[in-house]
């Protein structure tokens, strides 16, 4: 028999997750940022679902889209009932997977390197940091913006630190268990929103349209990412221009 702790926990979840909907119903910025969540997941989907292709570089971008949208999923399935602190972790990890799709876009030679490496060799050559200093070398950027949001998410989600306890006491005082907070939720959803449709961006031009339906699928994700990103984001509408 499942014990009734289990079922009670359940059962909060789910109060906790119309709660948090409850919310987003009435805010429009975090209905557009869940509109671009879905925008995100819908465009990982018909990339991964609708596309016969079974190219060794195809299906090993199609497994990390899969990691895409599961770490999208979890997030807002993590986020709506309360636990935030995992659900930025599931961005943090997103977040890598941004960085290491845009690296392949350089050089697709890549994708097989990534894939046959053995864990030192993929270590070696596309851990998070050299990723990262690749992609700060291709743009010219010296800031270290990259790192430095990193390195937040990690330490506040990814990584036991004094820093996360935000996200388990946003009012000064530890929870335990899932809790709805306003101001958390929405910056949640800000970050899933941004992180989710640049990934999908970079996710989505290794794996270029070659029918009708495929191109239908990016022209409708490309309007319903640049709609969220003129509105709050339009330093960055350039980054989905291309995504073919």
């Amino acid at each position: 028999m499942i014990p009734e702790n289990i079922l009670a926990l359940q059962r909060q979840d789910a109060l906790l997750r119309e709660r948090s909907l409850q919310l987003i119903d009435a805010d429009q910025a975090m209905l557009d940022h869940l509109s671009a969540i879905e925008a995100s997941m819908k465009a990982v989907f018909d990339h991964v679902v609708d596309r016969p292709e079974h190219e060794p570089d195809d299906l090993t971008v199609k497994a990390l889209g899969i990691r895409l949208y599961n770490n999208l999923a979890a997030a807002l399935s993590d986020g709506l009932a309360g636990y935030y602190q995992r659900a930025f972790d599931a961005v943090r990890d997103m977040l890598e997977l941004q960085f290491l799709f845009d690296d392949f876009s350089a050089d697709i030679g890549k994708i097989g390197r990534w894939a046959a490496a053995d864990r030192r060799e993929r270590e070696r050559e596309f851990g998070p940091f050299h990723v990262r200093l690749r992609l700060d070398e291709r743009y010219g950027h010296t800031e270290e913006r990259r790192r430095e949001h990193y390195q937040r998410l990690s330490s506040l989600a990814s990584h036991p630190s004094p820093e996360g306890f935000r996200l388990i006491a946003p009012d000064g005082l530890g929870i335990l268990g899932g809790f709805v907070h306003r101001a958390t939720l929405r910056a949640l959803l800000e970050e899933m929103a941004q992180h989710g449709l640049g990934t999908t961006v970079n996710f989505t031009s290794l794996l270029p349209a070659r029918t009708e339906q495929e191109e239908a699928a990016k022209t409708l994700f490309l309007e319903r990412a640049t709609a969220w990103l003129e509105k709050y984001l339009p330093d960055a509408v350039a980054m989905v221009v291309q995504i073919d």
